[in-house]
């Protein structure tokens, strides 16, 4: 399913949903796009800029998100990777993240 927007200046914008609803494609008027894939569950798993590598999101079981992988930009992979960890009441637990000097909570 498609749908355009276009402004008073004759510059459009098209978003392109799957049968959920869910934003797709977002491609505007410089016919550049953004892409965004979902699961079954309705999260995020990726989202490419245009012309650019996607960025990949990963959840649990219960549907909490786990990971964020930016994509390799550079020679050192996963540099900028960060995870969470969730407790059984949904409340962060543990994060790992490229800023911290080390596992634990980051401050």
């Amino acid at each position: 399913m498609t749908e355009s927007l276009t402004t008073t200046t004759s510059q459009t914008t098209t978003y392109a949903r799957d049968g959920m609803w869910r934003p797709t494609q977002v491609t505007h008027p410089d016919n550049n796009a953004v892409v965004q894939t979902w699961d079954d569950n309705g999260n995020l798993t990726s989202l490419t800029p245009p012309g650019k590598p996607a960025h990949t999101f990963g959840y649990d079981d219960l549907d909490r998100r786990t990971s964020y992988d930016p994509p390799d930009l550079d020679p050192a992979p996963n540099q900028f990777r960060t995870l969470w960890a969730m407790d059984a009441d949904r409340r962060l637990d543990n994060l790992t993240d490229p800023t911290c000097a080390s596992e634990g909570l980051c401050e």
